[in-house]
């Protein structure tokens, strides 16, 4: 299995995804992957990051890329 390093992630997007994780009883890790995975098993017209769906602090942050 592979291993990924995020650097620069802002602190906020970690909690966020930390909060989701404790929310629904993961580790981050677990949230974390279970995010990827979602992401690469949807259709491709399906993994849209800054679609409607999307909050407006997600897209601020992926703007900012």
């Amino acid at each position: 299995m592979a291993s990924v390093t995020i650097r620069n992630l802002p602190d906020e997007v970690k909690d966020e995804i930390q909060r989701e994780a404790k929310r629904s009883g993961r580790s981050l890790e677990s949230q974390l992957r279970l995010i990827l995975i979602r992401y690469a098993n949807a259709e491709p017209g399906d993994r849209s990051l800054t679609g409607s769906s999307g909050s407006a602090r997600a897209q601020d942050w992926l703007s900012r890329d």
